[in-house]
């Protein structure tokens, strides 16, 4: 392997691979992407995660102290930006956060029962200034702060959480299956107010950081929690109109969901997306199949492989990943199957940054 992995030229080679990947190339050596969010921050540093997600100089503390380590490990500094975990875009709904300290931030339902979406909707629509809700205020603060700090404005607005999360964070997880069964009308409310308000929210976060419409990620977990029927029914409606006000453009669409989605991938079409990043429950020819005309950002076992298996395996799966994509005329940026979970280590993370280059290499290219 020419190019160390964790160089300044293995970084300046992976940027030019990734551009040319989502140009329509498909690289012999194919880029590398990924990121340490705030889980797996607080427990590599073995702080609280309450402090972490509540306290702007704490989590600020946390990501200088986490970027010298990967600088120092792998080459790659933590992005500069605000980490709320999961709850930002459904506290604007209301619903009580709770913030342990050893966990991720979770939230109450915004409503007890259907008959409260009514009410739920007349709320939200009556209130016209968006800033005001939920963590926005605070998002908002911190984002100037990062500024003073800085110089620099943190990129907002350009990624969100899918219709399906949203409801099942507003409604209650388990609520908001039986719901869908039993109460569908209600909840076809819901997801029209959902629609409405993700519009209405992405436009005013990107007039306040002149975010030009280019692209979108919509993260949906809860997608694959659902039958095909119910997913045509409820969610992917909302999806569609979602990408068509907030990125008109093919090439900026990027759909995230790690929960088993093998049986959603026909409807997904009808998205038309750019790029993709599903669970291990699927594999790389199973995507592009599906998808042949989608990048797949994937695809290492988040927790069976990147972070619990050894460099070896990580470094044989992501090789074999690349030479699968490939196979199926597809592209592929390689990343883990999911995010990067709490306690996956540097060594596995350099094996997967690796993986690119032994391809590379074993087809006559480095």
């Amino acid at each position: 392997m020419a190019v160390k992995a964790g160089s300044k030229r293995y970084w300046f080679e992976n940027s030019l691979a990734t551009v040319a990947t989502v140009a329509g190339a498909a690289p012999a050596r194919p880029g590398v992407q990924f990121t340490l969010d705030g889980d797996w921050i607080c427990e590599f540093l073995g702080v609280s995660f309450k402090d972490y997600y509540t306290d702007f100089d704490f989590q600020w503390e946390c990501r200088q102290k986490a970027s010298a380590a990967s600088r120092e490990a792998i080459g790659l500094k933590v992005p500069l930006l605000i980490d709320f975990g999961t709850v930002l875009d459904a506290s604007i709904y209301g619903g009580e956060l709770h913030y342990p300290e050893n966990a991720p931030p979770s939230q109450e339902p915004a409503f007890s029962s259907p008959s409260d979406i009514k009410k739920l909707v007349a709320k939200m629509d009556d209130h016209r200034n968006l800033k005001e809700l939920g963590l926005v205020p605070k998002l908002l603060e911190w984002r100037d702060r990062i500024k003073k700090k800085t110089g620099s404005n943190v990129t907002i607005g350009v990624s969100i959480k899918g219709p399906a999360t949203l409801a099942a964070q507003i409604a209650g997880m388990t609520e908001c299956m039986m719901y869908l069964a039993t109460n569908p009308a209600e909840m076809l409310e819901l997801m029209k107010l959902i629609q409405r308000t993700t519009i209405r929210y992405v436009r005013m976060l990107r007039r306040i950081a002149g975010i030009p419409p280019l692209t979108l990620a919509i993260a949906n977990d809860m997608a694959g929690m659902v039958s095909p029927d119910m997913y045509a029914t409820f969610f992917k409606p909302v999806e569609k109109r979602l990408f068509n006000a907030l990125c008109p453009a093919r090439a900026g669409r990027f759909y995230h969901a790690d929960s088993k989605m093998n049986h959603q991938l026909d409807h997904l079409r009808d998205l038309n997306l750019s790029m993709v990043n599903f669970g291990p429950s699927l594999n790389v020819k199973e995507i592009l199949e599906k998808l042949p005309d989608c990048i797949v950002a994937g695809h290492i076992p988040p927790t069976e492989v990147l972070a619990g298996g050894t460099p070896g395996e990580v470094l044989e799966t992501g090789v074999a990943n690349i030479s699968d994509a490939y196979a199926s005329g597809g592209r592929i940026i390689l990343t883990a199957a999911g995010s990067v979970n709490p306690g996956t280590s540097f060594e596995n993370l350099r094996a997967m940054m690796e993986a690119p280059l032994k391809y590379a290499e074993e087809h006559g290219r480095s």
